[in-house]
């Protein structure tokens, strides 16, 4: 799974318009690399891999985190939308709290 939610994960973060949302779909794209070398990994110590295969798979991986890794960074630095209005609203300070005294028993 980690390899199809990969360019899924970047595809919707790159949908984002303010570069914290990019950035936050980056990462999980990033840990969802990381679960896919874990999978080749898995996969070559089970012997459902041939070593070539295994190796191929690795550098594209290692690639793939390169270019990932670049782009987080031109994010940091860059900060697209950051001059857009709503780019200071934190949504988890906007939800409310339940006072637990105020839920009824059942």
């Amino acid at each position: 799974m980690g390899i199809r939610i990969l360019h899924q994960t970047e595809a919707e973060g790159y949908g984002r318009f303010y570069y914290k949302d990019r950035a936050r779909f980056c990462y999980d794209a990033r840990g969802s690399l990381t679960e896919t070398e874990n999978h080749l990994i898995d996969a070559r110590h089970l012997e459902y891999i041939p070593t070539p295969i295994y190796q191929m798979g690795r550098d594209l991986a290692g690639e793939a985190q390169r270019l990932l890794n670049g782009y987080i960074d031109y994010l940091k630095r860059e900060k697209p939308g950051k001059d857009e209005p709503g780019i200071d609203i934190n949504v988890d300070q906007d939800h409310a709290r339940v006072d637990a005294d105020l839920i009824p028993d059942l």
